[in-house]
Formats: structure tokens, sequence, C-alpha cells
């Protein structure tokens, strides 16, 4: 068993490890040590068809959501095998700690294993690792079933939605490259048993029967991964659809409140243009350029205008227009304007267009 740190980084590394398996050289590279899953195997045969010596390789990949200081960790394990008539041996890579003692339990304990079949310790290892897929996607379940509790009861319970629809979505990943290398191992134990006088053993048989079970397992557990992710589909859209209500009903309550604003501010508009001409009225007639003489008997009332009244136009037009104008300009013109100013003094400045767009 050799946790992942203490599994190889380096290709000449892990070659040097694997020196006395003659596994194929696209076993040691980057991409073999990245990938997802892969199942292969090969033979030494004599010259009567006998088999000298047969070698294997495993990968599968298992997600543990609530493990780990991420919430998850991932059990990237794989497998390699060396046969021979009189020994078998296999290395485990990045296995549970609690599958290691299980996996010597059941050797130390199972007498049924026919050691002759070079296929003979996948089937007790087949077992953890379909043990611990079911283990992973009830966790996920349980994770989906605790969020779908929460949205009933409050519809900000969805936030993590999204986080565990990425953990459901690895877990049908991996569990569908795992079926396949399972049926890809069933076939070349198939075929094994057909090259040699395997055939013949009814332990083999046996052992061959209980692979295929440990795939139809397999893909029933993706069935259930994939329906982990429908039923995270049917709580994104409920809490979308619930988060579109909601804020349908927010929405509604400001276009009431716009409506009485615009009521009251209509009335006030209303209100405003019946008084405003008699006010500037009062206004112009308050102003120090007219004068009311009242009649005394003698001389009729009378009304005076100052020769200066023509000073009043003169400012009051410009300063209304000069008013109307900055407005104008506030509402349309000043903020391209001045992000224009900004932009160049910045760049003159030479500090760049992102710190710009910050400012």
């Amino acid at each position: 068993f050799l946790t992942k740190k203490q599994y190889p980084d380096a290709e000449a590394e892990r070659k040097e490890l694997f020196q006395d398996f003659n596994l194929p050289q696209l076993l040691f590279s980057e991409t073999t040590y990245k990938c997802n899953g892969f199942a292969g195997s090969d033979g030494v045969y004599n010259s009567s068809g006998g088999l000298i010596s047969f070698i294997s390789w495993f990968r599968c990949l298992v997600k543990m959501v609530g493990d780990g200081s991420k919430g998850y960790t991932w059990h990237e394990m794989t497998f390699f095998t060396h046969w021979t008539p009189d020994r078998s041996i296999i290395i485990c890579v990045d296995t549970p700690s609690d599958m290691q003692s299980k996996l010597f339990a059941t050797l130390s304990t199972n007498s049924s294993i026919d050691f002759s079949d070079p296929f003979s310790l996948y089937g007790p290892l087949f077992d953890e690792i379909v043990k611990l897929y079911d283990s992973s996607i009830w966790r996920i379940r349980d994770v989906i079933r605790t969020h779908e509790k929460q949205i009933l009861q409050d519809e900000t319970g969805f936030s993590g939605l999204h986080d565990i629809m990425r953990h459901a979505i690895h877990s049908s990943e991996v569990l569908a490259v795992t079926g396949g290398s399972l049926r890809s191992f069933r076939h070349q134990r198939e075929e094994l048993f057909r090259q040699t006088h395997l055939t013949a053993n009814t332990s083999n048989n046996k052992s061959l029967k209980h692979m295929q079970f440990q795939t139809q397992m397999i893909e029933n557990l993706k069935l259930r991964s994939d329906a982990n992710k429908e039923r995270l589909q049917n709580e994104l859209a409920l809490a979308y659809n619930l988060i579109t209500q909601r804020d349908s009903k927010v929405l509604t309550g400001i276009g009431e409140s716009t409506r009485s604003d615009s009521a009251a501010m209509r009335t006030v508009a209303l209100v405003t243009m019946a008084f405003l001409p008699a006010t500037f009225i009062c206004a112009i007639f308050g102003m120090s350029f007219f004068d009311f003489a009242p009649g005394d008997g003698v001389e009729p009332a009378k009304w005076t205008v100052s020769d200066q009244f023509w000073i009043y136009w003169v400012v009051a037009i410009p300063v209304t227009a000069a008013t109307i104008s900055v407005w104008y300009i506030w509402q349309h013109g000043l903020p391209h304007r001045m992000a224009v100013i900004l932009t160049n003094r910045f760049n003159r400045r030479g500090l760049s267009s992102g710190t710009v767009s910050k400012v």
C-alpha cells in the first residue's frame, strides 16, 4: 500500500518502482498519472500456450463529500498486479486506510480465493470499491436532502446547491469510467480463460460471475448518482422559481409605490401650475421697477414703469438659459466627457486603463 504522497511524482521514479512488472511505458506518463480511470492487462505464455506470468493495471477515482479541509476528499486509487503460478503481488496506491484493513482481513480469512486466477485479488478489491462508491453516493444524497428541507423552509437555502451539483457530476463521471474499466477487465479475463487452461476451472467461472455482479453494482450506483443530479436540477429550478416569485412580488410592490408617488407628483404639479402664473405676476409687479400712485382726488391713480426695467430681462433670460444648459449637459454629456478627461489625465500620468475603470 502506498499513500498518494508516497507514490512518486516523477516519471523516472515510477519506472524504477515497477521495473520488475514489465508494464507499458504509457502507464508512467503524466497523462495516466492524472487520468480518471483505466484498466488493462498483458500475459507472457510458453511455447505450448501455458501462462508464465500476467500483469494488470486498474485505476478509479472516488470523491468523498464531507472529508478533508475542503469539504471533500478525492481517493485516486491505482492498482498494479504481477502474477506468476507461485505468487500474486498487488501494489495499491491511495486506498483509504479502512479499505486496507478490510482487504487484509478478507485475504486472511477467505479460503475460497483461487490464486491460480491472475485476477483473483481483484475480487475482494472490487467488493470494497463498490462499498466505497456506495458510501460516496449516499453522502451526496444526504447533503441534497438537507438542502431540499432548507428550501422548503427558507428559499435562501439553495446557496450551496451548485457546489453539491459539482460533486454529483464528478461522482457520475468516475462511476461511468469505473464501470467501463470493469467491463473491459471482464472481457480481458474471459479472453484469458479462452486462451489458457483456466477455462476448465470451476472457481474461475464463479469469479467471472462475481465480477459481472460487481460491474452491475457499479452501473446501478451510476444510475443513483444520475438520480442525484436530476434531484439537484429540480431543486435548482425550484430555488430559481422561488426567487423569481419573490422578486416579482417585490417589483409589484415597487410598481404600486411608484404609481402612488406618481399620483402625488401629478397633484403637486397641478397645484404648482395653478399657482405659478399668479406667483410670477406677483413677483414681477412686486419689483421696484413698478410704482403705483393712488389717486388723491386731484390726480387719478396711475402705474409707472422704470426706464431700467430692461435690466430684469437682460439678467433673467441668460440665467434661465444657463440653468437649462447646465441641466442638459449634466443629464446627457457630462458623465462621458468626465470619463474621457479622467482617462486622458491618467494616461498622461502613466496609469493603466484598468486603474481608470476602478476610479
